[in-house]
């Protein structure tokens, strides 16, 4: 376990955090991986099953127990395969949906006063309306008075205002530009294989916002006893396998550090 004793000082100014106090990191994340390879192996061997790869190392999983053999046989017919296929694709059928709602006791403040005014102008509007047609005054500045409390116009004023409208909008599309409903349901079957799904939020060098689904067996975080969401963990990576050509792609890189690329590559 001497990996975990090499994780760099956290309690660190920003103006600290050199090259080489970052380099410490990832060697930390490294040795966390190398620590928990018997894991990504389990995963592996739990993928092999699914997909009716047979190995000694998956048969040995199932045969034996403690490094005995179990009396049972085992025999692989794939069972769970076509089960756990049915539930991906029910889960696939499920709309994905999400509500915008407001939280900021600032923005709830201001839309209870926004009520209050509109509820006021329901009550005066003959007399708003008056006003408007004989002396030219709009108060309302051209905003639509409702008539009663049933009146379909509050559907624009309390539950949503217009940045919570312009905000759904945004989210309902990034769910289909982002494709979220096929990585969410290769997740879904992480979970249903390996018991566990990672993913992350990322934004590259250039501002685009993308939801990255991370492979279970190269997820990188520190394990601690009842952590379920990693919500104390220090490191939270991943480990990316990416090709040369997506690497140039994603991220602008020096003509050093293409050189350096391009050495590996070699290797």
């Amino acid at each position: 376990m001497s990996g975990f004793n090499n994780l760099p000082n956290i309690a660190v100014l920003e103006k600290d955090k050199t090259p080489e106090w970052c380099k410490g990191f990832l060697f930390y994340a490294r040795n966390l991986l190398t620590t928990y390879d018997w894991r990504r192996q389990q995963m592996s061997s739990l993928w092999q099953s699914y997909n009716g790869v047979k190995t000694a190392t998956h048969n040995n999983l199932w045969e034996k127990t403690y490094g005995r053999q179990n009396k049972a046989k085992y025999i692989a017919y794939r069972a769970g395969r076509t089960k756990i296929n049915l539930l991906h694709g029910e889960w696939i059928k499920r709309p994905l949906a999400a509500t915008v709602e407001t939280i900021n006791i600032d923005a709830i403040s201001e839309k209870m006063r926004q009520m209050d005014f509109m509820m006021g102008a329901m009550l005066a509007k003959p007399a708003l309306e008056d006003l408007r047609d004989k002396a030219g005054v709009d108060v309302m500045e051209g905003a639509q008075i409702p008539s009663s409390e049933e009146d379909p116009i509050w559907a624009k004023y309390s539950p949503k205002d217009k940045c919570e409208d312009v905000m759904q909008l945004i989210i309902n599309e990034k769910i289909k530009k982002l494709n979220l409903v096929q990585k969410f349901g290769e997740q879904f079957l992480d979970v249903c294989v390996t018991s566990s799904c990672y993913g992350k939020i990322e934004i590259d060098e250039k501002g685009n916002v993308d939801y990255l689904k991370i492979d279970p067996r190269d997820a990188i975080f520190q394990e601690i006893e009842n952590d379920y969401f990693l919500q104390k963990s220090v490191v939270k990576g991943c480990r990316q396998k990416m090709p040369v050509y997506q690497i140039l792609q994603r991220y602008d890189v020096t003509e050093a550090e293409k050189n350096i690329l391009q050495d590996m590559q070699g290797s």
